[in-house]
C-alpha cells in the first residue's frame, strides 16, 4: 500500500511542476506576482493541508492509544515508556557491585537478557538463556565482581564471590575494563558460555550461551565477562567512563574465549517459546553486541542518589521514529499471501484488504464497504 500513496503523490507532483513550468512560460498572462500566487496555493493546498492533517492523526492516535499491545514491540524503549504501565520510575544512574540490574539488547527490540528453569534440549542441556520483550523476575541479575582490584592483599571481610556480600558494603561503582559474573537470583546460575554450538544458529563462530551452576557455587572461568564501553554511543562523560543506567551502552566479552554477548532476531522453536536467540558470537557485528541497564537497585543507594530515565522523544520524536517503523516493516513484506494484491488489481480494486484478524474475526475491506 506504500507504493500506492507514493506513486500517487509522485504523479501530482509532476503534473503540479509541469503547470507551474508552463505558467512560467507564459510571460504575457502571467506576471511574476501571479505566479508566485500559483505557486503557494499550490503549496498550500498540496503540501501544507495534507501533511497537517496527516500529523493531526498521528496526535490523536498519541492522546488516544496510550495502553501497551502487541505491536509496541516494534517501537524503542524510549517510545513505549510513554505507554500506560511500560514507564518507569527513576532509577539509580551508577550501576554498582551488588546492583540488581536488567540489560536490555540495543538493536533490536527483542528485550531483556533472561532466563528460566527450562533446559536446551541439545548442546551442553544447560539452562536457557533468551531475550524476553516484556518486564520479569527472570530479567534480573546481580552483579559480580571477579577481580577486586581495590582489596587489599591481607583482606579478611565477608567472602565476596557470594552474590549477596555486597549488599552490606557501600557501593564500589563499575568501571570500564572491569571483569564481572551475572548471578541470575531466582535460579541461582550464572551466565555462562562455553564452546558448544549455538541452539539454533549454525554458524560456527556462535557459540552457546547459558546459564549454569547452583546455590553456593562460586561459579567456574567461563562465567567471566569483561565490560567495555561503546564510547560512541553512550551518553555524557561520566557514562563513557563506568556503567550508568541507560546512559552507558556497551559490550559484554567473554574472558575465555574473546567472543561477545550477541542476539539478533532469530527466534528459539516451541521449547524456547518462541523467544529470541542469544549468543556468543566470534566477530558479531556491532549493533548486535551492544547492551546496556535499564533496571537497577542497590541496597546501600537512597533516595540521595543520582536517579536517570529514559528521555522523552516528544510528540515529534514519536511521529519520526513511527514513521521509520511503518517504513521498515513494510519493506520486510515481500512474501507472498493469500490476502496480498499486487499493481494489476489496483485501478478496479479487484483485490480486497485484510485489516485485522482476531478470535476468528476478521475486518475485510472490499472496495468502499467494510465487511466484519
Amino acid at each position: 500500500m506504500k507504493w500506492v500513496g507514493l506513486f500517487t503523490i509522485a504523479w501530482v507532483g509532476s503534473l503540479t511542476l509541469i503547470q507551474l513550468w508552463v505558467l512560467l512560460g507564459d510571460t504575457r498572462t502571467v506576471t511574476p506576482r501571479l505566479w508566485f500566487k500559483h505557486f503557494f496555493a499550490r503549496l498550500f493546498c498540496l503540501v501544507v493541508i495534507p501533511v497537517t492533517f496527516y500529523m493531526a492523526m498521528f496526535a490523536i492516535h498519541f492522546v488516544c492509544l496510550v495502553n501497551p499491545g502487541d505491536g509496541d514491540g516494534f517501537m524503542s524503549s524510549e517510545f513505549q515508556a510513554t505507554l500506560n504501565s511500560k514507564g518507569m520510575q527513576d532509577v539509580p544512574a551508577d550501576v554498582a557491585y551488588g546492583s540488581r540490574v536488567s540489560f536490555r539488547h540495543w538493536n533490536t527490540q527483542g528485550g531483556y537478557l533472561h532466563s528460566h528453569s527450562h533446559m536446551y534440549p541439545g548442546g551442553s542441556k544447560q539452562q536457557q538463556i533468551t531475550l524476553y520483550p516484556h518486564k520479569d523476575e527472570n530479567n534480573i541479575w546481580i552483579m559480580e565482581n571477579q577481580t577486586l582490584p581495590f582489596m587489599p592483599e591481607d583482606y579478611t571481610g565477608p567472602n565476596l564471590t557470594s552474590p549477596k556480600a555486597w549488599d552490606d558494603m557501600g557501593p564500589i561503582f563499575v568501571e570500564d575494563g572491569a571483569v564481572v559474573k551475572l548471578y541470575h537470583i531466582t535460579t541461582d546460575r550464572r551466565l555462562h558460555t562455553h564452546d558448544v554450538r549455538a541452539p539454533v544458529t549454525e554458524a560456527d563462530w556462535q557459540n552457546e550461551v547459558s546459564a549454569y551452576g547452583y546455590e553456593g557455587f562460586e561459579g567456574d572461568a567461563n562465567d567471566l565477562f569483561k565490560i567495555e564501553i561503546v564510547k560512541s554511543h553512550s551518553d555524557g562523560s561520566e557514562a563513557k567512563k563506568r556503567v550508568r543506567t541507560i546512559q552507558t551502552k556497551f559490550r559484554l566479552v567473554h574472558l575465555m574465549t574473546g567472543c561477545v554477548l550477541f542476539s539478533h532476531k532469530v527466534k528459539l522453536p516451541d521449547w524456547g517459546f518462541e523467544q529470541q536467540e542469544v549468543t556468543c558470537a566470534r566477530g558479531g557485528t556491532l549493533p548486535n553486541s551492544i547492551w546496556y541497564i535499564e533496571g537497577n537497585v542497590h541496597p546501600k543507594m537512597d533516595e540521595t542518589a543520582e536517579r536517570v530515565n529514559y528521555r522523552n522523544p516528544g510528540f515529534f520524536g514519536k511521529f519520526w521514529e513511527l514513521q521509520k517503523v511503518m517504513w521498515k516493516t513494510n519493506a520486510g513484506l515481500t512474501e507472498s499471501h493469500a490476502w496480498d494484491s499486487r499493481p494489476p488489481s489496483w485501478p478496479i480494486l479487484g483485490r480486497g484488504i485484510n485489516f485485522w484478524g482476531k478470535h476468528n474475526r476478521q475486518i475485510y475491506l472490499i472496495g468502499e464497504h467494510f465487511h466484519g
